[in-house]
C-alpha cells in the first residue's frame, strides 16, 4: 500500500471513529461495567473520560502527530487522574476501563460496512490506540506521584512535629524530652523543629532533658549545641537536664564550655530553679 493510499485510509477511519466517538465509547463503558461490575452503572466521568480517549485516537489518525501531541496526551491524563484520585477511585479500576477502549473501536469498525479493513490498516488504528493509552497512563500515573509526594511530604512534616515534642509545663515554660538514638538527619530535624516551636509559642525557658538519649555522635552533639546558642541569642534561657558523662566529654572535645550552662540532674530541679527567676 502506497503512502498516499496509507494516508487516506488513515484519514477515513480516523472520521469514522470521531463520528461514532458516543457510540464507542457508551458500548465499550456497558460491557465493561456488565463483566467487572454487574450492579453498578458508569458515571458521568466515566462517559467524558472515554470520549475523550476515543476522540484523541481519531484525531490522530485524521492528521500526523509529533512529540507536541504526546505532552498534550499526557497533560488530559494527569488531569483525569487528579480527578480520580480527589474521588477515590483505585487507579487498577480505571486502567481497566481505559484498556477496553481498543475492543470499542474494533467492534465499531467491524460494524461499518463503507471501509474493508486491511492489514496495514490494522497496524494503523492499533499503533495510535496502543499510543493514546500509553501516554494517557504516563500522564495519569504522574499525577499519582505527585499527589504520592504531596502526602509523604506533609506526613513527613507531621511526622518530624511530633518526633520533637515540647511540653508547655507553666506559662513560657516548655520541656523539650530528647528520646532515643539520634543520627545527622534527626539532629537537623531538631534544630529546625525546636528553633520553630520556641519562637512561635514564645517561650522564654526551654529544658532539654537529655537522660533519654541512648547514641549520638560528635556531628550530632554540635547540632545540639548550634541550636542551644542559636536560642540564647533569641533571648530564651536554656537549661540541660541528665547530662551524661560521654555527653560532657563530647562537648568539650567541641570546644563547648559546659559550665557556662545551667545544668541540672533532673527536670523537677531545673523547674524549681526556674520558679526563683520570676
Amino acid at each position: 500500500m502506497k503512502v498516499d493510499e496509507i494516508n487516506d485510509r488513515s484519514i477515513e477511519i480516523g472520521q469514522i471513529i470521531l463520528q461514532k466517538r458516543s457510540s464507542i465509547s457508551s458500548n465499550t463503558l456497558d460491557q465493561f461495567y456488565l463483566i467487572y461490575r454487574e450492579n453498578e452503572k458508569p458515571t458521568s466521568q466515566d462517559y467524558v473520560m472515554m470520549e475523550t480517549i476515543v476522540r484523541l485516537i481519531g484525531r490522530r489518525l485524521l492528521s500526523d502527530q509529533n512529540e507536541q501531541s504526546f505532552k498534550h496526551i499526557q497533560r488530559l491524563g494527569y488531569r483525569a487522574g487528579k480527578k480520580t484520585v480527589h474521588s477515590e477511585a483505585m487507579l487498577h479500576e480505571t486502567f481497566q476501563i481505559i484498556s477496553h477502549v481498543s475492543e470499542g473501536v474494533w467492534q465499531a469498525l467491524d460494524t461499518e460496512a463503507s471501509i474493508d479493513l486491511k492489514k496495514e490498516d490494522v497496524i494503523l488504528v492499533n499503533k495510535q490506540i496502543e499510543t493514546v493509552i500509553l501516554q494517557l497512563m504516563i500522564g495519569y500515573l504522574n499525577s499519582f506521584m505527585d499527589l504520592y509526594k504531596e502526602v509523604s511530604s506533609n506526613f513527613n512534616d507531621k511526622l518530624n512535629e511530633l518526633s520533637i515534642p515540647i511540653i508547655r509545663v507553666d506559662d513560657g515554660v516548655g520541656v523539650c524530652p530528647i528520646i532515643g538514638e539520634i543520627d545527622s538527619d534527626r539532629a537537623a530535624i531538631l534544630m529546625d523543629q525546636t528553633l520553630k516551636k520556641v519562637t512561635f509559642e514564645a517561650y522564654d525557658h526551654l529544658i532539654f532533658d537529655l537522660s533519654g538519649i541512648s547514641q549520638l555522635d560528635d556531628y550530632v552533639v554540635k547540632y545540639l549545641f548550634d541550636t542551644v546558642y542559636s536560642m540564647q541569642l533569641m533571648g530564651i534561657n536554656v537549661i540541660f537536664t541528665g547530662i551524661r558523662a560521654k555527653l560532657a566529654m563530647k562537648a568539650v572535645h567541641l570546644n563547648f564550655d559546659l559550665t557556662k550552662q545551667q545544668t541540672f540532674s533532673n527536670v523537677k530541679n531545673a523547674l524549681e530553679h526556674i520558679k526563683t527567676l520570676d
